[in-house]
């Protein structure tokens, strides 16, 4: 396990099966972490917790394989709930995303938590808007091809902000 730091001074990287990795895409270059991620060549199963991203300014990244994965779970903070930043983070996952393939997942978990929020006042619903997260995670025909579970769980606080006293029973995800 790893949080906002990837062990790659680690004689033994390329031997590692299972990693956990905790990720702020405000403090990642996109471009060494796509080289990191191929030299886990015994990566068979890839645990990735990501947030941020609302400062990054990258370049395009190199799409790298990632064939030995076989198990791939993404979780997603914060998703869908800050409209003001929220266009330029979803750049900076659509490059992360993009910039990987994970040819040989056949187990894919996919987490998306945030906070409810109203799309507008007058709105009958709170809702919680992950569409453009996973636009970015699901990308290409080929990212995850072979994948035979698929499984996506979708969870927003009851509040419609963070500072809110306003809870909902009932909402909607789109």
């Amino acid at each position: 396990t790893s949080r906002q730091c990837f062990p790659r001074r680690l004689p033994g990287l390329g031997n590692i099966t299972s990693f956990d990795l905790e990720l702020d895409l405000n403090r990642v270059d996109l471009r060494e972490l796509a080289n990191d991620f191929s030299r886990m060549t015994a990566l068979e199963e890839l645990a990735l917790k990501i947030y941020g991203g609302y400062d990054y300014k990258g370049e395009p990244v190199d799409r790298t394989e990632l064939p030995n994965i076989k198990r791939l779970r993404i979780k997603v903070l914060q998703a869908g709930t800050n409209e003001f930043h929220y266009s330029h983070r979803t750049g900076v996952m659509q490059a992360f995303f993009s910039s990987l393939v994970f040819s040989g997942v056949v187990s894919l978990h996919i987490i998306l938590t945030g906070y409810v929020i109203k799309p507008f006042p007058e709105a009958d619903y709170p809702e919680l808007l992950v569409i453009d997260d996973m636009a970015c995670i699901f990308q290409h025909a080929k990212q995850y091809h072979l994948v035979e579970r698929l499984q996506i769980e979708a969870t927003g606080s009851g509040r419609i902000r963070p500072e809110s006293k306003d809870t909902f029973e009932i909402g909607c995800i789109s």
